[in-house]
């Protein structure tokens, strides 16, 4: 059977594993862990890899939708409250007829304003407001969030602290380029600026290479 939180703790390792695929330098950290690495609490690998908050943001995003974490719980009541206070569309079959074959239409709704005095009105989009803020909803999408900005060692947005922690190890002409994860997919409105998503990842993992034994 499959067992959703078993879904979610796969989209985790996955999500990190892209985070230091991106990260500078990028590492293969699913290979990393494979090979027995144990982390020093001292000096924490996230502190030696740099990812931009932008970044970050783009895969954690892209996790939460691929992953269906996002909760539309507000859209919905939102999109059901506005139907009720403005009126909106409805299906409405017609039928064929002897020169006409029938098709699918639509009709008008009227507010909720047309079929209930004001005051009624009033208190029934009150009370689906209300059910809209009392529920607790959201709760994937913020477990998972909070698990990859403070429970896994996701990879460190300060640049300068990257930088000169390769130039005190053996990188001297190590440095941060700052760059946008959906250029480098999508591609720059410069086409001389293209470059292979692959091509890209070997150019961030040849800046430290060979580090941790990899």
């Amino acid at each position: 059977m499959i067992d959703r939180q078993i879904i979610l703790s796969e989209s985790i390792d996955k999500c990190l594993a892209d985070m230091y695929k991106w990260a500078q330098p990028s590492i293969d950290i699913t290979k990393l862990i494979a090979s027995d690495f144990k982390d020093n609490k001292q000096d924490p690998i996230y502190k030696k890899h740099y990812l931009s908050q932008n970044n970050y943001k783009y895969i954690v995003d892209a996790y939460i939708r691929a992953y269906g974490m996002k909760d539309e719980w507000k859209n919905n009541f939102k999109v059901l409250i506005d139907y009720l206070d403005k009126g909106g569309l409805k299906d409405k079959y017609i039928e064929a007829t002897k020169n006409k074959p029938g098709y699918r239409s639509y009709e008008k709704v009227p507010s909720i304003y047309a079929y209930l005095d004001k005051e009624d009105a009033d208190i029934v989009l009150s009370l689906i407001a209300e059910c809209r803020d009392f529920y607790r909803h959201n709760l994937e999408e913020n477990k998972f969030s909070m698990t990859m900005a403070l429970g896994v060692g996701s990879p460190t947005c300060n640049a300068k602290s990257v930088e000169s922690y390769w130039h005190e190890h053996g990188f001297p002409d190590f440095t941060i380029e700052e760059y946008n994860i959906e250029n480098i997919i999508y591609g720059f409105d410069d086409e001389s600026l293209n470059i292979s998503e692959e091509d890209f990842i070997i150019k961030l993992q040849a800046k430290t290479p060979h580090i941790y034994g990899l």
